[in-house]
């Protein structure tokens, strides 16, 4: 922000050569709700898509219904798989072709 405060985060960290893991996403509740979140999930997707990663996964709580729909809206698809973090209970994946 004009205030240099950090108003997000994310990271993008390797599962295997193919599948890369999203992790931390957030964003600050000031900065919700102007299309900011979306700005970083793609940025997510170019870099791990440039990184050669096949596909990108997440995990998160059903209580997180803002950022559901941000995933899902993008393509991510619930997949069945047990989640690494104890705190969540959803796992998400997208195909990263370059086609999307």
């Amino acid at each position: 922000d004009n205030y240099n405060h950090l108003l997000g985060t994310f990271a993008v960290s390797p599962i295997d050569e193919n599948t890369c893991k999203l992790r931390k996403m957030y964003l600050a509740p000031p900065a919700r709700g102007i299309g900011l979140g979306r700005k970083m999930l793609e940025r997510a997707i170019r870099d791990a898509r440039k990184s050669g990663f096949k596909t990108m996964i997440l995990e998160t709580m059903p209580v997180m219904k803002d950022a559901i729909r941000l995933y899902t809206r993008r393509g991510f698809k619930l997949i069945k798989k047990q989640p690494e973090s104890p705190r969540c209970e959803l796992v998400f994946a997208l195909a990263l072709a370059e086609d999307e």
